[in-house]
């Protein structure tokens, strides 16, 4: 390369003995060399403005079981030797928005091997950072693809819509399935509103399942293939599909819902017995800025109680401010520990160790996530009552 400079320069010392486009054509010859070779010469460090971590080192679209299908990197090889992903997992969720923020963090992780890092991610948890909702809708199912079908469609200025909002134009049936034998299903239902889809469970089967399309208000709206309360989802879709979830987490939420009904809770008993799905009952979180510990009522009724199996998340009472992205939902660190309740809770179903969970005061005692709570500072000084 010093040979390079010394050419160059001795090329500009000739500059008035040459003719001037003899002068220009050696001296681009030279200095695309001298760019080749610099960039050679100093491509460890130029590599690390593309791949900042280990997120990006990972070939998102092909699944790690395989090592052949992965263009391995030094990153890489470090996730094939620590891969603590589960498999055979087959778990369906159905709940709010904060459920829906905690099935994308958890099949991230699935497809990944790593939790996300908001950094790298910043829109990913975030859909008002991208232009619309159905923007972030195809941008995240993108991502996902080809595991993931989405039966999804959002129209942003819903409350010109008025009640409509939560009948009909919202849908978000998400469905993943990875080559390591995870089937993740997410559906979002708030509260007592009617939940629906475009696609039936055989369509879904199928993998059939496409994006609506509607980029205006004057294209006609189809209409449903299915629309169900609690009880048909459970019968009529959930436990048709294949494979059919071995475990259905449900929450009530902050929105108005039915799940204090006796009828109603009765009616998800008998469904899931019917079918030999495992019901967790997941409590809702605390919102931004909460500073009086109260538990719901219902969420204290049900959790342990007429729900026997429950993932409790009292501790996000702890949960400091700086962690909230708004005023419910939290970034990827709460969202990673979200999941590894839910996984170390599920792990602890399929060992037989235990039925139900007590109410946690403070933070959550489980260990795998001590190093995350330590680094992200993420709990408050504040205890709960």
């Amino acid at each position: 390369m010093i040979c390079l400079w010394s050419i160059s320069l001795a090329i500009g010392l000739l500059d008035d003995s040459l003719s001037c486009w003899k002068m220009k054509t050696l001296r681009s010859i030279f200095i695309f060399l001298l760019g080749i070779i610099t960039i050679f010469t100093l491509r460890p460090s130029v590599t690390s403005l593309f791949i900042s971590n280990k997120f990006d080192s990972l070939e998102f679209r092909l699944d790690l079981a395989d090592p052949s299908e992965v263009n391995i990197t030094a990153n890489s090889l470090d996730a094939l030797a620590s891969d603590t992903r589960p498999r055979n997992l087959n778990l369906a969720m159905v709940g709010d928005s904060v459920t829906r923020f905690q099935y994308i963090s958890l099949i991230y992780f699935l497809s990944t091997g790593y939790w996300i890092d908001d950094r790298e991610r910043p829109d990913l948890l975030k859909p008002r950072m991208r232009s619309s909702w159905n923007d972030w809708l195809n941008y995240s199912n993108t991502l996902f693809s080809p595991h993931e079908q989405c039966d999804c469609f959002r129209f942003d200025n819903y409350r010109s819509i008025g009640k409509r909002y939560l009948t009909d134009t919202i849908i978000e049936n998400r469905y993943f399935q990875d080559n390591r034998n995870n089937s993740v299903i997410m559906i979002v239902k708030f509260g007592s509103a009617r939940v629906h889809g475009f696609y039936t469970w055989e369509r879904v089967n199928r993998r059939e399942v496409r994006m609506l399309q509607i980029t205006n208000r004057s294209q006609q709206f189809p209409p449903h293939a299915w629309d169900y309360n609690w009880t048909d989802l459970i019968q009529q879709h959930i436990a048709k599909l294949a494979p059919k979830p071995e475990f259905l987490v449900f929450n009530a939420g902050i929105h108005r819902h039915n799940l204090g009904s006796p009828m109603v809770q009765q009616e998800i008993q008998t469904a899931l017995r019917q079918h030999s799905i495992i019901g967790i009952f997941k409590t809702t979180s605390f919102p931004k800025a909460v500073r009086t510990f109260q538990k719901h009522p219902v969420d204290e009724a049900l959790c342990g109680g007429v729900f026997p199996n429950c993932v409790n998340l009292d501790w996000t009472f702890n949960v400091s401010d700086s962690h909230y992205i708004d005023k419910h939902h939290f970034d990827s660190p709460v969202n990673t520990l979200m999941n590894q309740q839910l996984l170390e809770y599920i792990g602890g179903l399929q060992k037989g160790a235990y039925g139900s969970v007590s109410y946690l005061t403070k933070t959550p005692v489980l260990s795998p996530v001590i190093s995350v709570r330590e680094q992200y500072g993420m709990f408050s000084n504040s205890t709960t009552a």
